[in-house]
């Protein structure tokens, strides 16, 4: 299924889950299955962290996975709090990108404007602290509900949701392309990725030094650079 899907569109695809405490993923059995990455959930609004998060992570990357966290994004609470116990919880100790979960459950009745800002704000911290510019999780219905349409979504790459056998998914206008598609939630989420973003996450430039500083360094010289 996986090689007909690559043909019709003309590329191969790298498989990947994402997964919470909700899930108890057979790590093993995935890799020889041919599956490479996972984004864990790490937390939720200002204060919630999942319990599993560090167990999962390492786990997935005993068994060869290249993970990275994923924030329950809450339109109730402030967004830089938000990405402020990401950063908490998750630190720098990740591969793929920190991704922001824009979704319905929880964050209906909170109006565009005040969730497009506190939505911004969280995304722009997330970079602030964590040095890397977070994909976005959403789906085109979701999106455009809470979210409409904003001038700045294109600066972040698209991780979509779209459960459907088509040979692309329904992404929101505010995009041309995505980046990562979750195409089914059966019998866990399931996530396809474009080989040329996967070559691109694994690529080190050889003019640039990578330089992971530890979580409390890294904010203390964020400080720094907001007082200069």
């Amino acid at each position: 299924r996986t090689m007909e899907f690559a043909l019709q569109i003309g590329g191969t695809m790298i498989l990947g889950i994402d997964c919470s405490h909700w899930n108890t993923p057979d790590w093993a059995k995935l890799w020889l299955a041919n599956y490479k990455f996972a984004w864990i959930k790490a937390t939720e609004g200002t204060t919630w962290q999942d319990s599993a998060y560090w167990n999962h992570k390492r786990a997935a990357e005993a068994a060869g996975f290249k993970t990275g966290p994923y924030h329950y994004f809450r339109a109730a609470f402030d967004g830089r709090a938000q990405a402020q116990n990401l950063a908490t919880l998750a630190g720098l100790d990740f591969f793929l990108p920190p991704s922001v979960d824009v979704e319905r459950t929880g964050n209906t009745g909170t109006g565009q404007v005040l969730f497009q800002a506190r939505l911004r704000a969280c995304l722009l911290e997330v970079e602030a602290l964590m040095g890397v510019r977070p994909i976005i999780y959403t789906s085109k219905s979701m999106w455009e509900e809470l979210v409409g349409t904003v001038a700045w979504a294109k600066e972040y790459d698209l991780w979509v949701a779209n459960y459907t056998t088509a040979i692309a998914p329904a992404i929101p206008k505010d995009w041309t392309e995505w980046k990562v598609w979750q195409h089914t939630d059966k019998p866990q989420d399931t996530n396809r990725m474009k080989d040329d973003y996967w070559a691109k996450l694994n690529e080190v430039p050889s003019d640039e030094v990578v330089l992971r500083l530890p979580r409390e360094t890294a904010e203390e010289l964020h400080r720094a650079i907001h007082e200069i």
